[in-house]
């Protein structure tokens, strides 16, 4: 079981990655164009970066619940999340808390990456799996 474990995190490791290289690289960009869009429209440009800032914020936090449950990374990696007591779909709340613990409580950074992973499946009430896949005759 501890294998099987190992192979989840190091996974969920390299999806936050990809999921923070999508999101945030976007974000920067629209963060450092923000200046040529208020030269060219005027006070209406900062109004449409800010826009395509909130877009793509609201991408971030709702990438799970877009991509059923698993982010571009996950989908990558074949991981998904799901609710830790019934091993079902998790809600609509605990994909966003999740997500914002994700992004300002990242793994990533700080203590060791399987306790914060552990703590952050405790606050949520959900787990990361290898995602099975069915073949049908």
């Amino acid at each position: 079981m501890k294998e099987h474990n190992d192979e989840v995190i190091k996974k969920y490791k390299k999806s936050i990655f990809i999921d923070l290289f999508v999101s945030f690289v976007p974000m920067s960009t629209v963060i450092f164009c923000t200046h040529v869009f208020t030269n060219m429209f005027g006070y209406f440009g900062r109004f449409i970066m800010f826009g395509i800032l909130l877009l793509l914020m609201v991408f971030y936090l709702m990438s799970d619940i877009v991509f059923s449950n698993q982010s571009i990374g996950k989908r990558i990696y074949k991981i998904k999340v799901v609710n830790a007591m019934q091993n079902t779909k998790i809600t609509f709340y605990f994909v966003v808390y999740r997500r914002i613990l994700e992004a300002f409580y990242n793994p990533l950074f700080g203590k060791s990456f399987f306790e914060k992973c552990m703590e952050i499946d405790r606050k949520t009430g959900t787990i990361i799996v290898v995602k099975k896949w069915l073949y049908r005759n």
